[in-house]
């Protein structure tokens, strides 16, 4: 999970560089001036029959408007996806099959499906991802000095990590976990 302490981000306790933090906090103010960051807002996820898989894998849809069943800590796994291809789709559905198979309510997190900050910041990376891909497969140059360098270990990557995850923040306050771990996530959100 994602802290900051003494001035730098850590990402599961692997410090990132105080230059990297000063992005990721760039990143982060220019997201939620974009979008209109709530501070305030709240998800109450709760689940219901998927449209599509209920039948074959017992899959649950997880949804933000509250009218479905609550989630289950206990037997519930949580896969997610941004539907970003058809491949990321087949490694999720790899994953609901597995839980399916060890027992496990299969519960399925469309991230683009959940209304707020991360539907915003998701589409909008998509969009530019997709328009700048296209650009560096026609012009040699911008492949080889930019695209390349921000798509290959740019070190600045690790900030705009932290950056999208901080504004995810509120969606993993939401989701069922142990009491620890909700402590910790909802003082990041502060």
């Amino acid at each position: 999970m994602l802290q900051k302490k003494d001035g730098r981000y850590e990402v599961y306790g692997n410090p990132i560089s105080e230059r990297q933090t000063r992005a990721a906090d760039q990143w982060k103010a220019m997201l939620a001036k974009k979008f209109n960051y709530d501070p305030n807002e709240k998800f109450n996820l709760t689940v219901e029959d998927h449209p599509y898989d209920s039948g074959i894998f017992g899959l649950k849809n997880i949804v933000r408007d509250g009218k479905g069943a609550p989630l289950d800590k206990k037997n519930g796994v949580i896969v997610s996806t941004i539907r970003m291809g058809f491949g990321h789709y087949r490694i999720a559905m790899a994953g609901v099959s597995a839980a399916k198979a060890m027992g496990f309510t299969p519960y399925w997190l469309d991230l683009l499906g959940i209304p707020g900050i991360s539907t915003d910041v998701i589409n909008w990376c998509n969009t530019n991802y997709s328009k700048y891909s296209r650009i560096s497969q026609r012009y040699p140059w911008f492949d080889k000095y930019v695209w390349e360098s921000l798509t290959t270990g740019e070190p600045n990557s690790p900030g705009v990590g932290c950056a999208l995850q901080l504004h995810d923040q509120h969606l993993a306050v939401a989701l069922p976990q142990d009491r620890s771990q909700r402590l910790q996530d909802e003082r990041v959100v502060q």
